[in-house]
Order: structure tokens, then sequence, then C-alpha cells
């Protein structure tokens, strides 16, 4: 369940948080119209894809925020778009991209969040499926 606005507050200055997403295509596609629905407060800076290849094999689905690009370059994308906050949205069977990009997101100091996908909602499994990929 995406979380509710007063959970993602506006900056000191009243602007909507700088916003990067984190996932693969469909589950930050889902991400997106669930943010909107809400009328979440987020200004999304643009995207990293997990399943990059997946992506170019079906180039005619554009990506749910400008892409920026895929996990291997994380640490870059956040030195150049310095976002308030990471939003990661991955399927729970995908425990070792969700250990790694927690990983890569906590060595950098990141603020993050943890965004169940719709289908996992709906199973049930609402929570990081590793102890590590904690925030």
């Amino acid at each position: 369940m995406t979380p509710p606005p007063q959970d993602l507050p506006a900056d000191a200055r009243g602007a909507a948080l700088r916003t990067l997403l984190l996932g693969t295509h469909s589950a930050l596609d889902q991400l997106q119209r669930q943010l909107e629905l809400a009328q979440v407060p987020l200004e999304v800076v643009g995207c990293v894809l997990t399943d990059i290849a997946a992506h170019s094999a079906s180039a005619s689905d554009a990506p749910p925020a400008p892409l920026l690009g895929h996990l291997d370059d994380l640490a870059q994308i956040l030195d150049e778009h310095r976002p308030d906050r990471v939003l990661v949205s991955l399927p729970a069977v995908m425990i070792e991209t969700i250990g790694l990009a927690a990983r890569s997101l906590n060595a950098r100091g990141a603020s993050w969040a943890f965004v169940p996908t719709l289908a996992d909602q709906l199973a049930g499994r609402v929570a990081p499926p590793a102890a590590e990929a904690t925030p």
C-alpha cells in the first residue's frame, strides 16, 4: 500500500520531495499510478530500472518516469540528481536485488522506503523480504 501523504512530507520549504523511483518497469508503472491517484506531493526526478534489458526489448513502453539508468548506475545517479527520497518497488521474489539496492542506498546514506508491488500487497507480503532491506 502506498504510504499516506502525511508519511511522505514535503521538505522544510513546503516543496514536494524530489523522489527517485527504483524497481522493475512494471512495478514502477504501478507505483507511479498509485502515487498519482493518492495525490502524493512528490516531484519524481526519474527512475532506475532493475530490468533494463527487458525494457529495451519492449522499447514501445516508455518508462514510468525519465529513465536515468540501471541499478549498476545508482551511485552516480544519486550523486548527480541528489533526490530527497528513493522509493524502491520490487517483487518480493527479487530478494537478492532488493538486498543489493538496500545495501547500495544505505552505503550512500540515501533516504529510502520500500513499497511492495500491488501483487505482493494482495498476497499479504507487505514488508521488505530481507532484514538487510530495512531503511
